[in-house]
């Protein structure tokens, strides 16, 4: 996410190592350089003004000088700035203190992922707020196939679908006639390439119709400056309540969403990073603003893998390998627990930039090789590696398509795996002199 303005900003910062002390102009020259990393990115040019301004008031203050690094200090003041500007109490609506069913209506342009995130905001409030019955109401009768789309989402994901009709007016009619059937009302609405007046007066007559609680802007997170101008509009036009940022896992530069709140007052709530529906989160300006500083975002993959992984599993694994008998059936269990994690690039991409640097690079092609190889094993194999001798080897490469060396890798990391917990089940018993439960 967002990979270049953070790679950009840190290299600003990294020039600030091995300074003996902050000076004034060594502040200037390295808010110079941020202020250029901000524009390059697409940060609206009065955001970027601001922020420098701020930044450079805080690097100033005498305390901070005294006690800090100039890189230390120069981070701390661009991680408190930005997460103070991107921050809004509460962070997300109080979605319960509204009468049932809930409306939320979804405004933006065609492309931008609505349709998508009318699923996606209806799992997500399902999970998270305990609404029992959402229903996705198709009010985008223009676009070909957005009302199919729809109507696929929410049959694949056990929801109502209201979308009947051919007119927008008449399936929100519907909708709201249903009494207190739903609990949660997600209306997908038109959009078009570019804003025009005869969307936005469709969309405010839709508007005086549903009469929704809430009103999201979708907008493309790769937009960049047009993000903002697409905000304006239709605020003007349908009040917003807040704005989901999508596609955040493409090349996105990132400075939608630190301008979006500056240029409409409307803050950025939610975050759509990938194509599953359950690829969307909160948007917590203190994780964003550590994955722009290189700290990582632990944080979101400690709740994807408590989402996604199955914890007895993970038990069990870990006690056969503490006994000695976890097998390659275990192992290939464990490859597919980080696939669906998002894969080894995903969890990297969580980490610190420092553990970043350790790591090197990392290659998925690296899990698809693996489980291919286990899978051409036989069951004999698989429970029991060591008799995996030359000829069976060469059996195993040929049948997944790979080569003798790695399969040989594949059976070496296994083993020095095993290797190591045997080691460090030892020396925890001689450490502590304690008789473990395993």
């Amino acid at each position: 996410m967002f990979e270049q303005l953070a790679s950009n900003l840190r290299k600003a910062l990294s020039n600030l190592s091995g300074k003996g002390r902050l000076t004034p102009e060594i502040i200037d020259t390295t808010l110079r350089d941020i202020r250029r990393v901000l524009l390059s990115a697409d940060v609206n040019y009065k955001v970027a003004s601001a922020l420098v301004k701020e930044m450079s008031e805080a690097a100033k203050d005498e305390k901070v000088l005294r006690t800090l690094t100039p890189e230390q200090t120069m981070i701390k003041v661009v991680r408190d700035v930005l997460t103070g500007f991107l921050s809004h109490t509460p962070l997300e609506p109080d979605y319960h203190s509204f009468q049932k069913p809930l409306k939320i209506m979804l405004v933006g342009l065609q492309g931008s992922g609505k349709t998508t995130t009318a699923a996606k905001i209806a799992s997500y409030l399902k999970t998270e707020k305990s609404f029992k019955n959402p229903a996705l109401v198709a009010c985008d009768t223009v676009r070909p196939a957005a009302v199919q789309q729809l109507k696929t989402l929410a049959e694949e994901n056990g929801f109502a679908f209201v979308g009947g009709k051919e007119s927008p007016f008449e399936n929100a009619r519907e909708a709201l006639n249903s009494g207190q059937e739903f609990d949660l009302l997600v209306f997908d609405t038109q959009g078009r390439l570019h804003i025009d007046d005869e969307m936005l007066e469709e969309l405010k007559k839709l508007y005086g119709l549903i009469q929704p609680n809430l009103v999201f802007l979708v907008i493309d997170s790769m937009y960049g400056q047009e993000a903002l101008n697409v905000a304006q509009r239709f605020n003007e036009e349908t009040p917003l309540d807040g704005i989901i940022l999508t596609k955040l896992d493409g090349d996105a530069k990132g400075g939608a969403a630190i301008s979006a709140k500056f240029v409409t007052g409307v803050p950025v709530i939610y975050v759509s990073i990938g194509e599953k529906v359950g690829d969307f989160d909160l948007f917590e300006p203190e994780r964003y603003v550590s994955r722009i500083l290189g700290m990582g975002d632990v944080l979101a993959l400690i709740k994807k893998a408590e989402k996604e992984l199955d914890a007895e599993k993970a038990q069990e694994a870990q006690k056969k390998l503490l006994e000695g008998k976890f097998d390659l059936n275990d192992y290939l269990e464990q490859l597919r627990e980080v696939k669906k994690l998002g894969g080894l690039q995903f969890i990297l991409d969580q980490m610190p930039s420092e553990f970043k640097k350790f790591a090197g690079v990392v290659d998925d092609n690296i899990l698809k090789r693996t489980e291919a190889i286990i899978l051409s094993m036989t069951p004999e194999e698989r429970a029991h590696p060591e008799i995996i001798n030359g000829s069976r080897r060469e059996r195993i490469a040929k049948g997944s398509g790979t080569t003798l060396q790695d399969v040989n890798q594949l059976l070496k990391s296994f083993y020095e795996m095993k290797k190591f917990f045997k080691k460090a089940k030892k020396l925890k018993k001689r450490r502590f002199g304690l008789k473990l439960p395993f």
